[in-house]
C-alpha cells in the first residue's frame, strides 16, 4: 500500500488532459442520437454543451401548470370534525368543494 501525505498528493500532476475536457465541441454530443441521451445510454456532462444541459435539465417529474401551495386555515372545531367524520380523502373532498364554488361564482 502506498502512503503519500497531503503535499506530496497536491504536487502531483493530473493524468487527465483536462484542456482538452474543456475544450469538447458540440460535435461529440451530434453523434449521439436523442434517444441515446433520453434513455441514458451515452450520458455526458460539462459546461459549454448545451445539448447535454437541456437534457439535464428535463430530469425530475414534469412542472405542473397550477401546482398546490401548503397552506394553514382554522376551522371551527364543529365543522372539522365533521368533515373528518365523512371518512379518508376528506381535505381532497374539501378542495374540490372551493374548487366548485370558486367555479360557480359563490366564493
Amino acid at each position: 500500500m502506498v502512503s503519500h501525505t497531503l503535499k506530496q498528493i497536491k504536487k502531483m500532476k493530473s493524468l487527465t488532459n483536462w484542456k482538452k475536457v474543456d475544450s469538447a465541441s458540440i460535435s461529440a454530443v451530434e453523434t449521439f442520437t436523442d434517444d441515446d441521451l433520453k434513455t441514458g445510454r451515452v450520458k455526458l456532462v460539462g459546461k459549454g454543451l448545451p445539448a447535454v444541459q437541456k437534457y439535464l435539465a428535463q430530469r425530475g417529474r414534469p412542472k405542473k401548470e397550477f401546482p398546490k401551495d401548503v397552506i394553514n386555515i382554522a376551522f371551527e372545531r364543529r365543522d372539522l370534525l365533521h368533515l373528518r367524520a365523512l371518512g379518508r380523502g376528506w381535505q381532497t373532498r374539501l378542495r374540490e368543494y372551493v374548487e366548485q364554488g370558486i367555479a360557480a361564482g359563490a366564493l
